[in-house]
């Protein structure tokens, strides 16, 4: 187990070198600092003259949260891509490699990327769009973030898989994520979604971490938080699941039909 543990982190580690290490330092500072304060900033001011000022700290929070789903997913959801577009996708998979291992080195760098999204959300949400951290429960808001990003791995290895077989992966994962964004209740509670919308709503695990936020923000402890956490859980491992068995059965596939090539 330590040595599988430690081939993950040096795995991870080179993954993380190969994604960064060609951007210029102020590419990849833009994309974590300037972008998130430009949409927070859109959505609060938008909820400020629709909804009115006491909805700033709902918006403000849900929107520095959902920043986990831009990191996780979509950077999980380009790695398969990624490596289809460098063309090292069909050496990858003619390895012995376990595609378990080679997915987790691949997650596990955009999951804390997506954890240090979230938190400098939060703080653009505390120094400029009023919202109190006085009452926190820091540790619980840290396991309800670090639960957050974790989970929508299993969601960006299903979008993933899709790039084995499919000639480009951008589209759905731009839906999936305007979906999230749509159904999660980042901007608005689920409740006001139509009543035949709510299903798909609580199959989101980011559901249950955005709410799970707000609430630890209020003082929430780890406990009163627990089974928002053991929902996200469930859900991470179903969908995890299913998007394996999905990575193979493609894998399968494409190579029958000769799509690793396909770009």
């Amino acid at each position: 187990m330590i040595r599988q543990i430690k081939l993950l982190i040096r795995m991870s580690v080179t993954v993380f070198t190969a994604i960064y290490a060609w951007q210029r330092p102020a590419s990849y500072l833009t994309i974590k600092f300037i972008v998130p304060f430009l949409q927070m900033s859109f959505f609060v001011y938008l909820a400020k003259f629709t909804l009115g000022p006491d909805k700033l700290a709902y918006v403000a929070i849900g929107n520095a949260v959902q920043l986990v789903a831009f990191n996780t997913l979509m950077g999980v959801a380009m790695t398969m891509a990624g490596e289809k577009w460098n063309g090292t996708l069909q050496t990858l998979l003619t390895t012995p490699a376990n595609r378990l291992m080679i997915f987790a080195s691949r997650a596990l760098v955009h999951v804390l990327d997506g954890i240090a999204g979230a938190v400098i959300g939060l703080l653009y949400a505390g120094l400029f769009f009023g919202v109190s951290f006085a009452q926190t429960d820091f540790l619980a808001l840290a396991v309800v973030l670090f639960i957050s990003s974790l989970t929508l791995t299993g969601l960006g290895l299903i979008v993933a898989s899709l790039s084995l077989f499919t000639r480009t992966v951008e589209p759905i994962m731009n839906t999936a994520y305007l979906l999230i964004f749509l159904l999660a209740g980042i901007n608005f509670p689920v409740e006001q979604l139509p009543v035949w919308l709510r299903p798909l709503s609580y199959l989101i695990p980011l559901t249950y971490g955005v709410e799970a936020a707000r609430q630890a923000i209020a003082g929430a402890s780890l406990a009163l938080l627990s089974s928002s956490l053991l929902i996200m859980l469930g859900l991470f491992l179903a969908e995890g699941t299913l998007g394996y068995y999905i990575f193979t059965y493609f894998e399968r596939l494409s190579k029958r039909l000769g799509t690793l090539e396909m770009t």
